[in-house]
């Protein structure tokens, strides 16, 4: 993914998988261009990357690494939410949970297969889908609460939640409420032990569903 206001040419992929940077040296007005790829190579143990030029006037280039952290890349607005949310469940562990339920119940269904969002990656997409004169955000399927708590700080002012789960809703009812305690309401929750096809979630303005093991029948 390219990141910054602007560049000056195309990002590409070859043959051999090399990530290819091509400048067009007729739009490269300024005297210094920078351009900068983000590359998440944790399971990556060589990247090849090329720099060409394919125009005749002569440009020098050069290629630096530097290992970031992913929240070293995001605004410094979504960074202190980032920090908020880093805080309520750093020591929540929500597949312990739920795989200790599942087998204390005999509990065997593929749609209950536990699955979180990735705060760095889904905040950001929610916030290009938030807008003014949104109201209310359902998770179907929320688990311990990651969800509601990210709508909460993209600004929805009610954020409900339905798990079939009984201890993961116990551990989101317990997160909403801390975050409630943390700091002025931004907004209204209600978590609910139900199952998520008898639960009335029609006043929804942004539905979140996570259905990559549903049943075909549920989906």
């Amino acid at each position: 993914s390219h990141t910054g206001d602007e560049y000056d040419g195309l990002f590409s992929i070859n043959n051999e998988g090399s990530i290819v940077y091509t400048l067009d040296s007729a739009k490269n007005t300024r005297q210094s261009n920078c351009s900068m790829i983000t590359i998440d190579a944790e399971e990556l143990n060589t990247i090849y990357i090329e720099a060409k030029n394919t125009n005749s006037q002569p440009v020098e280039s050069s290629i630096m690494v530097k290992e970031v952290a992913e929240m070293e890349l995001l605004p410094n607005s979504v960074r202190n939410s980032y920090k908020v949310f880093d805080g309520l469940f750093k020591e929540l562990d929500g597949a312990l949970i739920s795989r200790a339920e599942r087998e204390e119940k005999s509990l065997t269904a593929n749609e209950l297969t536990y699955g979180e969002i990735n705060f760095v990656h889904f905040f950001p997409l929610l916030k290009l889908l938030f807008r003014e004169g949104d109201e209310t955000f359902w998770d179907l399927g929320c688990g311990t609460g990651k969800t509601l708590i990210a709508a909460s700080l993209c600004g929805f002012k009610s954020v409900c939640g339905v798990e079939l789960l009984e201890n993961l809703c116990k551990a989101a009812k317990e997160v909403t409420r801390k975050y409630s305690a943390m700091q002025e309401p931004q907004s209204e929750f209600k978590v609910r032990c139900n199952d998520l096809l008898k639960e009335d979630w029609l006043d929804a303005d942004v539905i979140y569903v996570s259905s990559l093991c549903f049943a075909e029948e549920l989906v």
